[in-house]
Order: C-alpha cells, then sequence, then structure tokens
C-alpha cells in the first residue's frame, strides 16, 4: 500500500499543500489474504479511500507523483483514489501523477468492493 496523509487536527483546513514525490521498483514480494486487490494507491489515508469519505483531518495531496516499477507483476491487480478534482471543494485541481510501469493511470477511483 502506498498512501499519502497529511495528520493532526484541522489538516483539511491546513492552506499549506501536501506534496509527494514517490519513485520505487517491487520485486520478489507476495501479497494475500487481504480481501482487495494486492496494492492500493493513494493521494489521502487508505480508509478514507476504501470508505468513500474523507475525515475531518484529511486531505489529498497535490501536484504529487508516485512512479512505480512492478518488476513481476506482482501488484496487479491494484486499487487506486487520484481524483482530478480535490473532493474537499470540488473545483482545486490536484495535478497528481500515478504511474505504473511507464504508463499513466488515468485520474479517477477504482475500489475492488
Amino acid at each position: 500500500m502506498i498512501w499519502a496523509r497529511r495528520r493532526g487536527r484541522g489538516a483539511a483546513r491546513d492552506p499549506r499543500r501536501l506534496v509527494y514525490s514517490f519513485a520505487a521498483s517491487f520485486a520478489g514480494n507476495s501479497f494475500s489474504g487481504n480481501g482487495r486487490a494486492g496494492t492500493l494507491f493513494t493521494f489521502t489515508g487508505w480508509g478514507s479511500t476504501v470508505s468513500g469519505g474523507l475525515g475531518p483531518t484529511e486531505k489529498f495531496a497535490e501536484d504529487s507523483t508516485y512512479q512505480v516499477t512492478d518488476v513481476e507483476g506482482e501488484l496487479t491487480p491494484f486499487d487506486y483514489d487520484n481524483p482530478l478534482l480535490d473532493p474537499l471543494d470540488g473545483v482545486t485541481h490536484l495535478d497528481n501523477t500515478l504511474t505504473l510501469n511507464g504508463v499513466v493511470i488515468p485520474h479517477g477511483k477504482s475500489i475492488t468492493p
């Protein structure tokens, strides 16, 4: 699971931008028994992504990038939460980018039930 989250009371109202840059290569891992896809890429807390709503102390990252190389195909299938607009105001463009094996994953949300 790869996720970004600002902790602390009132972080969702904090005017500072939350920016992450993450690059990693994965090989030799195994995932089992989690009841969902093996991997979750999210630009906020995993609990918010899975439950469908941001908590009062959470916000989405902005202008952030995840560049992931899945050497052996072990991260697929995967879930992701990368909205184009900030769900808190519906206006702010988040401009986050998720790239897996050189392919940019379109903005949106895909969560295994």
